[in-house]
């Protein structure tokens, strides 16, 4: 999975950033809220793992459509 930036602004919740997120070869166009703490963006956010043909074809087992996706990212 890979998540490529387009652009970044202040929010009342902390800051929000918009881009690409790509998984398994689908991309999709996505918001992310995240905060900055100690040298460090956490942004979280929830996805249809079926858009991004994730766990297609199970069969009988399912997991649920809903994943929760979460970014780290530190500062050196």
């Amino acid at each position: 999975a890979s998540f490529s930036s387009s652009s970044i602004r202040e929010s009342d919740e902390g800051y929000s950033t918009t881009g690409t997120l790509t998984i398994r070869g689908v991309s999709r166009e996505v918001e992310i809220p995240f905060t900055y703490t100690q040298g460090q963006f956490t942004g979280t956010l929830q996805i249809n793992r079926l858009d991004y043909e994730v766990g297609e074809g199970t069969g009988f087992f399912t997991a649920g459509e809903t994943a929760s996706v979460e970014i780290i990212a530190a500062l050196n």
